[in-house]
């Protein structure tokens, strides 16, 4: 597996970090664990970092399949903010592309996608002792 998420609780903050070859599985398992996570609460905000990502072989029906996900635990995840960081334009363009799927299917997170870390910090308005 070539993802791995750490949840601060107290600050209702996800850190996802995907790295290595990164395929459609990778993906999908992702998803579902955040979901099933019974420690995760609405409103969490997320920093995703793919920077560590070597190549990747995920598809847009994954990040379909992702977005079901999210629907179908809406309550859940109500009010999540996503914030992707992505320096690479392919990796770019992939994290642009669940971000428009996101909003086209009604996913009950706002995704924005970033080139810096720093500015994905600022959007989700995490302090310097956070993540």
């Amino acid at each position: 597996m070539s993802v791995e998420y750490t949840y601060d609780e107290e600050n209702n903050i996800l850190y996802t970090r995907f790295f290595g070859v990164v395929i459609d599985k990778d993906l999908r398992d992702q998803a579902e664990a955040v979901a099933a996570d019974p420690r995760i609460k609405p409103g969490v905000r997320e920093l995703v970092d793919l920077a560590g990502i070597e190549d990747i072989q995920g598809s847009s029906s994954s990040l379909e399949h992702n977005i079901r996900i999210d629907r179908a635990h809406s309550e859940k995840l109500a009010g999540m903010r996503t914030a992707i960081v992505a320096s690479t334009d392919l990796l770019f363009g992939f994290a642009r592309m669940y971000q428009t799927l996101a909003e086209l299917q009604g996913s009950p997170l706002t995704v924005e996608v970033f080139r810096t870390v720093e500015e994905a910090r600022e959007w989700l308005g995490l302090q310097d002792d956070e993540v």
